[in-house]
């Protein structure tokens, strides 16, 4: 995982791993491509198992 997201992206991811009947996570948007600002959501596409 890019060291360079803030943790609560990686703590959030994390706990997405540990539900089970997710093969993939992948991070969309302003964030995926670095454009992101301050009020930036966060986009994150689920991939079933």
């Amino acid at each position: 995982m890019n060291e360079q997201l803030p943790q609560f992206i990686h703590h959030g991811v994390d706990r997405l791993r540990s539900v089970g009947g997710i093969a993939a996570i992948a991070l969309g948007g302003s964030r995926a491509r670095g454009n992101h600002t301050l009020k930036s959501d966060v986009d994150l596409g689920l991939y079933p198992s």
